[in-house]
């Protein structure tokens, strides 16, 4: 059983910093690993603060200088169908 947790989402980066302000607060984007963890009793965070909701850390986007920004959140779904 996962001991109860608070949940919050971040709309930016720093919010997100502010969000993991707190004691035994931690990020979670996918989550898979850290789920287990919890389900295990091995982790019992305070708070888990969701990325996923970050636009700037996700995407590609072509650079000025024709370099590729690649967002820490990108999926492999969204790289195949990138253009």
């Amino acid at each position: 059983m996962i001991a109860p947790f608070e949940l919050r989402w971040a709309g930016s980066i720093p919010e997100a910093v502010e969000l993991l302000g707190v004691e035994d607060a931690h990020a979670v984007a996918g989550g898979t690993a850290l789920v287990l963890l919890m389900k295990q009793g091995l982790l019992r965070p305070a708070r888990l603060v969701s990325l996923a909701g970050i636009p700037s850390m996700t995407g590609i986007e072509r650079q000025d200088d024709g370099s590729l920004r690649i967002g820490a959140l990108l999926t492999i779904r969204e790289a195949e169908r990138s253009s």
